[in-house]
């Protein structure tokens, strides 16, 4: 039978404070692992974001670099490599240089001339952009045909 509490004889009486492990709140051991995660989660986090922020940074440095050289490219096959360079064209301190020489070192069959096209021959405009430090940022060489008195 029971006793005066409800309980068997010789069992012993929970304190009267007593909770339920399920309505108790989490302990202090479960929060403090809980806040390790996030922290660790949040220090992956931010280091995936700076690495590909470096990346973006160095992604559009190259795109820069070959944007000018491609700009100055098309303006020489346009213009010659004589033609005067407009300021806005570049962005401060950096400059562009050509040289247009006669292609070298080609086949037979393409060394002979073309009938109709006798004062024409293949040449190479060699183009280079320098950054305001002075170094080459990018050359390109482009061929095209062009007339003999333009060759060098």
């Amino acid at each position: 039978m029971h006793g005066e509490h409800g309980f068997a004889p010789g069992h012993a009486l929970p304190p009267p404070d007593h909770r339920r492990r399920s309505d108790l709140p989490f302990t202090f051991m479960e929060i403090l692992i809980a806040g390790m995660i996030l922290t660790l989660a949040i220090a992956m986090t931010l280091g995936i974001l700076g690495g590909a922020r470096g990346r973006l940074l160095k992604a559009e440095q190259r795109w820069g670099r070959s944007h000018h050289l491609s700009n100055m490219t098309e303006f020489y096959l346009l213009t010659g490599p004589k033609g005067d360079l407009p300021a806005s064209l570049l962005p401060e301190g950096f400059s562009a240089r050509c040289d247009l020489v006669k292609a070298e070192d080609l086949p037979e069959h393409a060394a002979e001339g073309v009938p109709g096209w006798d004062d024409w021959q293949l040449g190479q405009f060699h183009v280079a952009v320098t950054a305001p430090s002075g170094n080459t940022i990018g050359k390109w060489v482009v061929e095209k045909l062009v007339r003999e008195d333009d060759c060098d």
